[in-house]
């Protein structure tokens, strides 16, 4: 066994804060860091020439080999990681699992170099056993050893967790000097009223100021310092520079403040700048959506200058962070942020908004049932309903379904039709759950015809402990001009149980962007798309984002690599449908992260590395699991989600949309359109096929497209790629 130079060292460095801290109490006031809980954290102990409390892991398809190399940071060792003949998977060497308290922040660091990009992932182990992943953040390549650091709070239902450092490409990992510690803010000064901590930067944290964190997006060359001197008081300030740019922004940014509705903010800091730069709030809701909203505009400033905007939370918020930001050419320094509560109350709403559901929370009874409501199954499956009359999320009542022996169907509660919902206006749909599944939610209508109509709405993503909490689900609910009556179902289409209190349905004003805009989706790569769909595109110079299925190409009734190449020439957007096209939620991790990245590399290996930013899932079925691991290959992922996306809803990775489907009229299509127009929202429709004859319920004939893209030319609405659009809107959020 090696003698562990380093860990004595660090405790006598330890010891002399500690004193230090006795005496000056003040320099602990932004936070205390708990013991390192990695243990041999500096891969000194070694035993057999292993270092003691580490493993090493390997999968997919790749040449993976661990040395305990002699090339430390510190000490005489570190931990490396080479990998060769790269396809899918990754490579790292593995700490000991720790034990976590759920609800407590954490801050891992260690030191890495490396000649390719890394990647931080936390691995949780839960309750039950199970092992789950999280992304943390990516690593840049550094020739030089570098210190990397993130933070996180464990989730409930977690008891310990250990933090990967993973390689997923051809290259070379070194890393060293590992840390781990739960973190603990302290009370703020009575006197202050200041929510932001460690505003002025004075308080490190690794490489970042504590409770900061670096971020940013798009396509853009962008540092982000921490600089000690030249700060308008104390010692430290922040700095970002962006070099070049072709889109996106780069920030830093704090902790989320939790918030209620209707309270009022004064944020204030001080600022230089080379350029003009912008201040952008980022609210949360209760379903974890984020919406923006832009303050005023920051002039450049040569010197230290002063900039304070005010913000009002509104309604379903709960919790927001503020970025002053840069996305042009330039620098911007800050230093001395606060952010402050208003004290005034908030306005009175004589007239809140009323709830068009009878017996929303299931408090009146009609027999052994409640009140307006039905229960309802099919398919084959056992489905058992309860009327649950002690465990309610307000009041005793709520109800309950129960699958088992599922193979096909759904079970669900729902609420009598409501015929006094305006046709073409728009609501928020609301409710409360306790799952140990994955639920949906679909709204069913009778249209003029008296035939039953249902639309998809986003799903519920139930956190770790929706089996014992209740989850917050909301969704835009845009009413169709011909609907004479409407209801919600909130179901089950897989064994488990689903518990449900509290509906709501109110009228919902939506908060568009600057401009209408319209992106035209393809799914599947169908060779009937280059023959008849692409020069009807051309003939009204629209551009379409194809969505292709790597594992398709060059077979029978699909595009070849040729004919995808000429959809790129005429500008379409080429982007990933999976290998395969199976159903993402079925898959186990290694099947899901094989369909996500294989078929990435496979587009990106046949034209070129500016495809596949953008993904779609088959069938449009996803749950949080397969939206983590998508966020990790792809800017955005589209949904087969009913709905339109504006401003105070968009979500990036649940791109909402209207299908195309054989019994999809133009004149339809027309009303889709003056909606997008009329509230300035970002219309996506989704076609499949096009085909005069043949093909399935998705299919649209080219005599239908013709007439279809007509009517949007006719409207001047812009026609933008997936990609296109979210540029464009980025720059509004």
């Amino acid at each position: 066994m090696e003698t562990n130079v380093k860990a004595i060292f660090r405790s006598f460095i330890v010891f002399i804060l500690a004193f230090l801290l006795s005496i000056f109490p003040l320099a602990s006031q932004a936070f205390a860091v708990s013991p390192n809980l990695i243990a041999n954290d500096s891969v000194e102990l070694a035993t057999n020439g292993l270092p003691q409390n580490w493993t090493t892991n390997s999968w997919g398809t790749s040449n993976a080999s661990f040395e305990y190399s002699p090339s430390s940071r510190s000490g005489k060792r570190s931990l490396l990681v080479n990998v060769s003949n790269y396809v899918s998977g990754d490579a790292k060497w593995m700490a000991d699992q720790v034990a976590v308290t759920p609800g407590s922040t954490y801050l891992y660091t260690d030191y890495s170099k490396s000649n390719v990009v890394t990647e931080l992932d936390i691995a949780y182990v839960t309750d039950s056993g199970a092992t789950r992943f999280e992304y943390l953040k990516s690593i840049p390549a550094s020739t030089a050893w570098q210190q990397n650091s993130a933070s996180f709070t464990a989730p409930a239902g977690i008891t310990s967790v250990s933090i990967y450092h993973i390689i997923y490409s051809n290259g070379a990992l070194y890393t060293d000097d590992f840390a781990l510690s739960e973190t603990t803010p302290s009370t703020p000064p009575p006197a202050s009223s200041n929510l932001i901590a460690n505003g002025s930067f004075e308080t490190p944290d690794g490489a970042n100021p504590a409770f900061w964190s670096r971020g940013g997006w798009g396509a853009n060359s962008s540092s982000l310092n921490y600089v000690t001197g030249g700060a308008r008081t104390g010692d430290r300030r922040v700095s970002i520079t962006m070099n070049s740019t072709s889109s996106g922004d780069a920030k830093w940014y704090t902790t989320p403040i939790a918030t209620t509705s209707g309270s009022s903010y004064t944020y204030e800091d001080y600022y230089i700048s080379t350029i003009p730069s912008r201040v952008v709030a980022v609210m949360t809701n209760q379903s974890g959506i984020d919406s923006y909203a832009e303050l005023a505009p920051v002039p450049q400033a040569a010197a230290w200058a002063r900039y304070n905007a005010k913000i009002t939370i509104p309604a379903g918020i709960k919790s927001f962070t503020i970025y002053h930001l840069i996305d042009q050419v330039g620098s911007l320094t800050l230093d001395d942020i606060s952010l402050s509560k208003e004290q005034s109350a908030p306005p009175i709403d004589p007239q809140p908004p009323k709830n068009s559901i009878k017996n929303p929370s299931f408090e009146i009874a009609r027999g052994t049932d409640p009140a307006d409501w039905q229960s309802d199954t099919w398919g084959t499956n056992t489905a058992s309903f309860g009327y649950v009359r002690n465990d309610g999320r307000t009041g005793t009542s709520s109800s309950k379904v129960t699958v088992t022996n599922y193979s096909s169907g759904d079970a669900k509660w729902y609420f009598s039709p409501l015929t006094t919902l305006t046709p073409g206006s728009q609501y928020t749909f609301s409710a409360w759950y306790k799952t140990n599944a994955q639920p949906h939610v679909i709204a069913a209508y009778v249209d003029a015809r008296g035939v039953d109509q249902y639309l998809t709405l986003p799903n519920p993503l139930p956190a770790v402990d929706a089996t014992t909490a209740w989850q917050y689900y909301s969704s835009r609910l845009d009413v169709p001009k011909d609907a004479s009556a409407v209801t919600v179902y909130f179901l089950l289409s897989s064994n488990g149980w689903l518990q449900t209190d509290d509906f709501d349905i109110v009228s919902y004003t939506p908060t568009g962007f600057k401009a209408p805009l319209i992106s035209l989706t393809f799914d599947d790569g169908w060779q009937s798309v280059y023959t008849n769909g692409v020069p009807i595109l051309q003939k009204y110079g629209f551009v379409s984002t194809q969505y292709i299925l790597s594992g398709a190409l060059n077979t029978a009734q699909y595009m070849s690599t040729a004919q995808v190449q000429a959809v790129i020439q005429a500008g379409n957007e080429i982007a990933s449908h999976t290998v395969s096209h199976p159903d993402l939620p079925l898959l186990n991790s290694l099947q899901l992260d094989s369909e996500l990245s294989e078929s990435q590399t496979a587009l990106r290996s046949l034209f070129g590395q500016t495809v596949a930013q953008s993904f779609a899932s088959p069938t449009g079925t996803y749950n949080q699991t397969t939206l983590t691991a998508i966020k990790q290959y792809y800017q955005s992922h589209r949904s087969t989600d009913v709905g339109y996306n504006t401003k105070d809803s968009f979500n990036r990775y649940n791109i909402l949309v209207q299908n195309i489907t054989t019994d999809t009229t133009p004149a339809e299509l027309a009303t889709w359109v003056q909606k997008a127009q009329s509230e300035k929202s970002w219309l996506v429709l989704v076609y499949h096929e096009v085909r005069a004859t043949g093909g399935d319920q998705y299919t649209v004939t080219p005599e239908n497209l013709d007439a279809e893209l007509a009517i949007i030319k006719a409207s001047g609405i812009e026609v933008k790629t997936i990609s296109q659009a979210l540029a464009i809107i980025a720059a509004q959020l």
